[in-house]
C-alpha cells in the first residue's frame, strides 16, 4: 500500500509539474506576443515621426526653391518692363521732338 501511495504521489507530482510547465510556456508566449506588439507600435510611431520630419523638410526646401525662382521671374519681368517702358518713352519723345521741330520750322 505504501508503494501505491508513493507512486500515486509521484504521478500527481509529475502531472502538476507538467501543468506548471505548460502554464509557464503559455505565459512566456503571451509576454513575447505583447513585447512584439509594443515594439511594432513603437517602431511604427518612430517611422511616422521620421517621415513627418522628412516631409516637413522637403516642403521647406521646395518652398525655398519656388520662392527663389519666383524672385528670378519677378526680377526678369521688371527688367523687361523697364526696357519696354524706355523704348516707348524714347519712341514718343522722337515723335514729339519731330513735331516740335516742324512747328518751329513753320514758325520761322
Amino acid at each position: 500500500l505504501a508503494v501505491l501511495v508513493l507512486r500515486t504521489v509521484q504521478i500527481q507530482s509529475y502531472w502538476r509539474g507538467q501543468q506548471s510547465r505548460c502554464q509557464f510556456i503559455a505565459a512566456v508566449e503571451s509576454i513575447v506576443s505583447l513585447q512584439a506588439a509594443y515594439r511594432g507600435f513603437h517602431c511604427r510611431k518612430e517611422y511616422l515621426r521620421g517621415k513627418a520630419s522628412i516631409v516637413s523638410l522637403q516642403c521647406a526646401g521646395r518652398g525655398m526653391i519656388v520662392r527663389k525662382e519666383m524672385k528670378h521671374w519677378h526680377d526678369s519681368a521688371i527688367i523687361v518692363q523697364k526696357v519696354w517702358c524706355g523704348y516707348l518713352a524714347r519712341s514718343e519723345l522722337g515723335v514729339v521732338k519731330d513735331a516740335i521741330i516742324r512747328l518751329q520750322s513753320i514758325a520761322r
